[in-house]
This record gives C-alpha cells, structure tokens and sequence, in this order.
C-alpha cells in the first residue's frame, strides 16, 4: 500500500479504533497549533497600528498613572514651522553677479584691445625670446570656461555680450545688477525660481537685460528647528490618572490620544500578551464544548477525523477573513468582521451539523472579538450574525431559502449596527449601515458559492450529495443493476420501505433511502450465489458445497460491499448500512443444513461451529438502520413466500420483527417500542398494497370484425 493511500485510509477512518482518540488529539492540537498562532502574530508580532484618525471600536483605559509629552503644545511652544527668507542668499547672488562683470570685462579688453585706453606692451620683458603670443586665439576656450563657471548653458551669449559697444554693454550689465538686487530682494521659492529662469537663454538675445535671471536663486529655505529647552519641555508635559478614558469606543483618534499611547506602548504590550492567554483559555473551553457536543450527539462526526480537519480547515479560514477585515485601514470596516463568523456558520449548517454550527459561530465570535478588541455591543452584534444561519438555514433548505437569507442577514446586520450606535459614543455614520448589510450579504453568497467546494473534498453528506448518490446513473448502482438484477430489484423495495417508515418515525428518510439502496452493493461480486438472482433454481451453485464455504460467500457480501463503498469514495455515512443491516444473526438456512449433515453423518461432517454462520456485525446503531434491518428481512420472507393477503403479509412482517427484538438486534438502534410498531403498520401498507392479487375479470368472446 503506498503512502498516499494509507493517508487517505487515515483520513476516511469512519468507525472508533483504538487509534481514533489520538487522531483526534492531533487535530486538535494541530487546530489549536494554527489559532494561537495567527493570534500571535497579530497581536505580537503586527500589532494594528493605531494612526490619528482612526475610529476604535473599543475603549483604552489609563493602566497606571504617567505623564506624556503634548506634540501639539509643543510645536506652539517652538513656534510654527514656517519657511524663511535668508539674506545671506541674496547678497552671495550679488558677489557672484560682480565678479561675472570683472571677468567679462577682462575677456572685453582682450577681444576689443584697440578700445583699452591703456599703451600696448612691447612684450620684451614678458617675452625674453622675443616671440609673442597673440591673445586672441585662446578666447573661445576663455569663452566657454566663463560661461561655464556661472552656469550659462549657451556661451553664445556671452559672445554677443562681448559683440556689443563699450557704453551699451556697460549700461546693460548696470540694470541687470540692479534687476538682480530688486529680484533677490522678493521671496523666491524653489518652483517660482524654475519659472523665471525657463527660457533666459532666448531672451538674452532680445534684452541683454535678462542676464540677471542666470543669478537668481531660492531664498526661501525650509524652516530649522532650534532644539528646546528642558524647561521648555517640561511646559508640554501632561500627566494622566490611572483608569482614566484614553479613547472612547467609536472616538476618533487625535494626536493628543496619540502622543498618549505612544508613551505606555510598553503596558499596551503586556495587555496583548494578556488578552492573547486569554484567547488560549477560551478556545480550550471551546474545544472542551465542540467534544462533548459531538461525542454525544453526532458520533458520526466525532469519528470521521477528515470531517474534523475540514471543519478545523474552515475556522482556521474565517477566522483569518475576519482579523484581516479587522485589521483594514478604513474607519467602520470593523462592522464587517461579522461576515466571517456568519459564513463559516452557514456552511456548517448546511453541509456538517445544525447545533454546531452555533457552538462554532459563538466560539469564532468570541475569538475575533476578543482579538480586536471589540466592547460588549459589538460582540453581541458579531454573536448574532453567527447565529442566525442555525435560525433559518438547515441542510436540505431550498435555494429560495439560502437567497432570503441573505437579504434577512444583511438587514439583521444594519439594525444592529443601529443597536450599536445607539448605545455609544459615536455619531450618527452612514457608512457603517451599507457595510453592515454587505457583510451579510457576501457571507451568505461566499457559503452558498463554497458548497460544491466543501462537497466535494467532504466525506458527509449532503441533501445534493444524496440525491446524486441515488441517481440510478451512478457508476455504482449501473453495476448493481446490470450484474445483480435480482439484488437491484430488492434494493429498490427496501429502499422504499425504509424511506417511508423513516418519515413516519421523523428519522432522516433521504440518507436511509440512499443506504438502502447501497446496502447489498456487495453481492456484485458473487451476484449468482444470492437467492433473488438465480433464476433456475434446479442450477443452485451452492448444491455440492460445504454449508460452512457457502455461509461464508453470503457474510462476504458485506466485506465485499465495504470495499467497493471505500473504492467508489462514498461517504462514511452510508458505511453503517453496509455493515450493519445484518447484524450479527445467524444464517440459518446453511446453520441448519450443516447441522443436519452432522446428524446424518456425524463421522464425516463436524460439529458446526456456530460462529462461522453469524454475521460479523455489529448490530444497528441508528434508528435508520434498524429500519433498514426489518425492511431487508421483510421484503425477502414476503417474496420467499409469495405471500399475498393483507393478513399474511402483517402476520409475517409481526413474526420478523418480534425475531429481531428477540434476537436482540434493535437494543442499539435507539428505536421505541413505539416507532418499531409504526414501521411494522408502514411495512403492511406498503407491502400488501404491492403485492395484492389482481381482479379476475371474466372472459369475453371476441366479436366478430364485420366488414361493410
């Protein structure tokens, strides 16, 4: 067997082994494992992080008496950050503007030589070769290194300055000083400097004049804050009794509040831890809840671990919705963490149990309360959401039903949420009512949308699993039907019995329906050793055997019918009717042949052993069973013995039954002396009506065709 398929044996264990108990305890410890430790991580390790502006749904409380430091106060007590004007900036701009002049000056007195009003050297004292170097042919490098030095990007412009007249460029670089000195006198921020300097480059051209605009620069410079004294500090310092209102429920959050948690975030700290053991306890009791509930009301969950890792596998899910719908940045959004107590509650509902579906949404609830802090109101309004679908859901409810509660959750959820305003200290918010009403809305789309899902990989079942089971084109029951006609036709009359005196009792008719259809799938495999399949009784293949070879081919229909049950993947709740329907009765037929040929010839036939011709068991444990038992036998007797007359047909399905209650094959059942007699009267009905005689009607000659 290869390890995929013990795990799977593993995860479909139906019945109480001696291993059950611990796989439960793994579950439950892996469950446990997961929930502490998300609620670790967001309470611990990612805290929400409280922002001014946040609403709360929840009031913090001074822990111990302590003193903050007012941020806001403080700032006045500084003064207000604004942006100044330094003139130290303005006169740097004027330096840099003169010493352009004097170096454009010299660049003039090279290029126009003849204009300097000085005599011309000889060169023989800076020249003591005698070989003189003209000026001229290093002045367009002169040039481009000028404009370089003061950020011109075009040295184009400094050759037409150099290109003007002596008296015109002397009165042009005169007003650009004064433009300059006007211009650096006004503020000048950063953006209003990109402005002003956006195309010098063509202007130039047309007014030398706006050469200032290269020289312009930012005055305006952030604002540097002077550190302050202690004793200015000590003006800003505030103190806060212990027990004090920090925050209010529904308050939003200042920075005053702010400054205050900011300062005992250590206490606040040691509150989650706090609240985080807290969570520890509670989901214990939870546990301890969920076990008893199930240990003694639906066993058949209780057993199945797979089921128990499904349910473990949604909680663990919703649970993660919820804090995470929590946890989201947005004012109010904590009026839809009721969505995921509310869909995990609708899906158990309908596919799991109805009771647990409550004791799961209270516990999921309590833990996202209590993990996000949630006051007694808003509790109460995540309470009642998980609630609700154990109200108006239940397995086999209709579509229109699932649709209607989604509309009625939605609206449950708004008069709540105006439950919850109303007894706090927050005002009137129109917001939370649309995500209220959507949080229902969406819990019920997202369970009804998950159903196929859980269905699928689920080992119960379901009113859609059932009726897909009973669907006579399953692979199952074709196979039935075409190689046990006899055990099909058998089949099809028990399940009716079964399901009719199922509905009389209140049991749950449709799952024994379906069992009752699968119960004797196992005779597929030696269909022609079954009474009803023999069709030439002078060829019975059971003459010439062994009485103890052919009791064990009849129990082996069972073994054989949990097999194929466990091949074809049906779900665990249909195993019982395959085990259980014979109990653990004798087969008497081949008991009583053997038995006789031990008497006839005791030398040559043993002693029959007696356990070699009881069924294995074990007798019934539901009351669907039992009725499964008394239908089986009943129908076979009847037809064994043709029997027809209303009379008859009550007279042996009295003697059957009073044989089970004798044999002691109901006391596990849970059936009353009651319900057993409503069977039998179903039973009677039924089967008289199916198999009364015909009217004989007489026989009337034929007349004779005339022909005209």
């Amino acid at each position: 067997m290869t390890i995929r398929e013990k795990l799977g044996r593993w995860f479909r264990r139906e019945v109480v082994t001696n291993n059950s108990g611990l796989h439960r305890l793994l579950v439950a410890f892996g469950f446990s494992l997961f929930v502490m430790g998300i609620m670790y991580l967001h309470l611990i390790v990612y805290p929400k992080e409280i922002q001014v502006g946040n609403i709360l749904p929840y009031t913090i409380y001074a822990p111990l008496e302590f003193e903050y430091e007012d941020s806001q106060l403080l700032e006045e007590i500084r003064g207000n950050p604004v942006d100044r004007m330094h003139p130290e900036v303005r006169a740097q701009a004027l330096v840099t503007y003169d010493q352009f002049v004097v170096d454009l000056w010299q660049l003039y007195s090279i290029q126009h030589p003849d204009l300097d009003s000085g005599e011309a050297s000889d060169g023989s004292e800076d020249d003591p070769a005698g070989q003189l170097t003209d000026p001229l042919q290093n002045l367009d490098l002169d040039i481009s290194q000028l404009a370089r030095r003061y950020g011109i990007t075009d040295p184009a412009v400094i050759e037409f300055l150099l290109s003007q007249e002596r008296d015109t460029l002397n009165g042009h670089l005169t007003s650009a000083r004064e433009l300059l000195d006007t211009g650096m006198g006004e503020e000048i921020t950063p953006t209003k400097l990109r402005q002003l300097t956006q195309g010098a480059g063509n202007l130039i051209y047309t007014d030398p004049q706006e050469i200032y605009n290269y020289f312009l620069q930012a005055n305006i410079l952030p604002y540097e804050q002077v550190p302050l004294s202690s004793q200015d500090r000590q003006l800003a310092r505030k103190s806060v009794t212990k027990g004090s209102v920090i925050v209010a429920e529904g308050q939003m959050v200042s920075q005053e509040i702010k400054d205050q948690l900011d300062t005992i975030e250590t206490h606040l700290h040691t509150q989650r831890q706090r609240t985080l053991a807290g969570i520890g306890l509670f989901l214990l009791i939870g546990l301890l809840i969920w076990q008893a509930y199930l240990s003694r009301h639906n066993l058949a969950l209780y057993t199945d671990t797979s089921v128990l890792i499904q349910i473990a596998g949604l909680f663990i899910i919703f649970m993660l919705a919820g804090l995470v719908i929590g946890r989201l940045p947005f004012n109010y959004f904590y009026y839809g963490v009721t969505f995921a107590a509310s869909a995990m509650a609708a899906v158990v509902v309908m596919v799991f149990d109805i009771h647990l579906s409550v004791y799961l949404g209270v516990v999921m609830a309590a833990l996202l309360s209590m993990g996000l802090n949630f006051e007694g109101n808003l509790l109460l309004y995540t309470l009642c959401g998980s609630i609700l679908p154990s109200v108006v859901l239940s397995p086999d409810c209709k579509r229109s039903t699932q649709v209607a509660f989604a509309f009625l959750l939605g609206g449950l959820n708004v008069m709540l949420a105006l439950l919850v305003i109303a007894i706090t200290v927050e005002t009137q918010q129109w917001p939370v009512y649309p995500i209220a009403f959507l949080s229902g809305l969406f819990a019920s789309i997202v369970a009804i949308g998950l159903l196929p899902l859980v269905e699928l990989f689920n080992s119960q079942v379901t009113p859609t699993k059932l009726f897909e089971l009973a669907n006579q084109e399953n692979e199952l029951l074709k196979r039935l039907k075409h190689e046990a006609p006899g055990t099909w036709m058998h089949s099809q009359m028990v399940a009716e019995l079964t399901e009719e005196a199922c509905k009389v009792i209140g049991a749950d008719s449709l799952l024994a329906k379906v069992g009752a259809l699968y119960h004797d799938i196992g005779k597929i495999k030696r269909s022609g050793f079954f009474a009803e399949n023999i069709i030439d009784l002078t060829k019975n293949p059971h003459e010439g055997l062994p009485a103890e070879t052919s009791a064990r081919i009849i129990k082996d229909h069972v073994t054989d019918g949990l097999a194929l049950a466990e091949d074809a993947k049906l779900p665990g709740r249909l195993l019982p009717f395959i085990r259980e329907h014979h109990g653990t009765y004798r087969i008497r037929y081949f008991y009583d042949k053997a038995r006789k040929a031990h008497e006839q010839e005791p030398e040559k036939h043993a002693v029959p052993d007696e356990k070699k011709f009881h069924y294995d068991g074990p007798i019934p444990q539901s009351r669907e069973s039992g009725i499964l038992m008394l239908a089986d036998v009943t129908e076979a007797v009847i037809r064994a013995r043709g029997a027809r007359e209303p009379e008859e047909v009550s007279a042996i399905i009295g003697e059957v039954i009073a044989q089970k209650i004798e044999e002691k094959q109901l006391i596990e059942s849970q059936l009353t002396l009651g319900e057993v007699e409503q069977v039998r009267e179903v039973f009677t009905s039924i089967l008289s009506a199916q198999r009364h005689r015909r009217v004989s009607y007489p026989e009337y000659e034929r007349t004779k065709v005339s022909f005209h």
